[in-house]
């Protein structure tokens, strides 16, 4: 993990990416957070272990979250779900965007699709 300012994340992850290319798995979370990880350590790379030990297929599953190192997590989840105030990228690659967690919107989202 590296913590700078944008200006200088910005650049060191493009040398990151440079270097060491689909080797790792980087992530632009909160304003001054690069996550830097092995390509195979991600939470996409997770939920699928958790999905094969448990049998379930990805329509199934749905992801929450609000920052770029859900991704990979989105694009194994059938269904996925970003906060109001996560990333636009994240929002955009979200099926729906819902509630943000100042109101608790993973929670409000669960109990209206459960209808409890």
């Amino acid at each position: 993990m590296f913590l700078a300012e944008p200006e200088i994340l910005t650049p060191l992850r493009a040398k990151i990416e440079e270097r060491f290319g689909k080797n790792v798995y980087i992530a632009h979370t909160m304003r001054t957070f690069l996550e830097v990880m092995d390509s195979k350590a991600s939470k996409g790379e997770g939920l699928k272990l958790v999905m094969e030990y448990y049998s379930l297929k990805s329509e199934e599953v749905i992801a929450f979250g609000d920052e770029e190192n859900d991704l990979p997590m989105f694009a194994v989840a059938g269904f996925s779900a970003a906060t109001s105030n996560g990333k636009d990228n994240v929002k955009a690659a979200a099926n729906i965007v819902i509630g943000s967690n100042a109101e608790d919107g993973v929670a409000a989202f669960l109990e209206e699709f459960f209808g409890l």
